[in-house]
């Protein structure tokens, strides 16, 4: 069987319109398939001495109303500066069914060690097992977490981010749309892809800022590498939007 007939039709479009069509012949999706590959060791092993430098934390923070706590996890430079640092949320990762935090480690290291930001890995809930929107919310809570507890961990609130590989970008449209529907999105898209606004298909061939009217949003399709999502820094999270989902 062709695992690809299983793909959206408007995601195989992104996909040949990028350069990499789907048509490699694999086994049928199945629960089976997902806890093999959940079981494969990591390709870079999670150490957990942080690099030199940097200190992290462990927490649970609270989730949305009736869901369980979300652990995340706190990297931020061990030596104190008399400014606040920006701060940015990290989300993993793994097709939305894989991974944890522990898997951008030390990425997350060199970041923290080079920039002296501070960055909440999110531990978010997986699917199949929670379905949408209990990853959103979970992400969402860093976030919340992050922009609350600012002061606290020596970070300059209306300098915040939502970053991460991979599907993470998914997370991250979810999380701004949500929290910021009347406002204009601002994308960094780091390498190539393909960003679809209302049925124009653009090409992106190098790193560039995408900024995305409130408009025209919901026509809004971006694929590729890397994003970067940076939150309005005048319109800071409302929490109460966890509890309204």
């Amino acid at each position: 069987m062709n695992a690809s007939a299983q793909i959206d039709p408007e995601v195989v479009a992104a996909m040949v319109a990028d350069g990499t069509p789907p048509g490699v012949a694999g086994p049928a999706p199945s629960l089976e398939l997902l806890e093999t590959m959940r079981s494969q060791p990591p390709r870079v092993p999670f150490d957990p001495t942080p690099a030199a430098g940097v200190q992290r934390e462990e927490l649970t923070v609270a989730g949305a109303e009736g869901a369980p706590n979300v652990r995340v996890r706190i990297y931020r430079p061990r030596r104190s500066s008399p400014e606040a640092a920006a701060g940015i949320v990290w989300i993993h990762g793994g097709g939305y069914v894989l991974g944890s935090y522990d898997i951008d480690q030390p990425f997350l290291d060199s970041l923290v060690a080079k920039t002296g930001c501070v960055a909440v890995s999110v531990d978010y809930r997986l699917a199949p097992e929670t379905p949408y929107p209990g990853p959103v919310d979970d992400c969402f809570a860093a976030l919340s977490f992050l922009h609350e507890q600012a002061g606290e961990l020596g970070v300059d609130a209306s300098r915040l981010a939502v970053g991460g590989f991979s599907e993470c970008g998914g997370l991250q449209s979810e999380i701004e749309v949500h929290d910021h529907p009347e406002e204009e999105l601002c994308y960094i898209h780091q390498g190539k892809g393909i960003m679809t606004v209302e049925g124009k298909t653009y090409e992106i061939v190098a790193p560039v800022v995408l900024k995305i009217p409130a408009n025209v949003r919901h026509g809004l399709q971006v694929t590729g590498t890397e994003t970067l999502l940076k939150l309005n820094a005048h319109s800071p999270p409302r929490t109460q939007a966890l509890k309204k989902r």
